[in-house]
């Protein structure tokens, strides 16, 4: 595995985290899977409620989860790697989206 932390410097409300992966087909894919955590303030924790559009790491596109909003100053996404590969990532976005559709 491997991880990705990022500080955000305050506590922002979030509900939404945009992954995009990587995928070569080759040495470098989209991840067998990986877990959104963000730090309670002693320890880190899975993000609760998480709801994810693909179920599946996907590369080449999006990969949302969604979620209850949080205060979150730090996020963490650990990758479990396929076992033909590495995990590869171009872009994390967190966002506080609006609900209303």
């Amino acid at each position: 595995t491997d991880s990705l932390e990022v500080d955000l410097g305050v506590a922002r409300p979030l509900n939404n985290v945009k992954l995009y992966f990587l995928d070569d087909g080759e040495k470098v894919v989209a991840p067998e899977s990986y877990a959104v955590e963000y730090w309670n303030g002693q320890a880190w924790a899975a993000v609760p409620k998480q709801t994810r559009a693909p179920a599946q790491p996907t590369g080449h596109r999006a990969n949302v989860v969604s979620f209850p909003t949080l205060g979150v100053q730090k996020l963490r996404v650990v990758f479990t790697h396929r076992k033909a590969g590495r995990t590869g990532l171009t872009e994390l976005e967190a966002w506080l989206r609006s609900r209303r559709r």
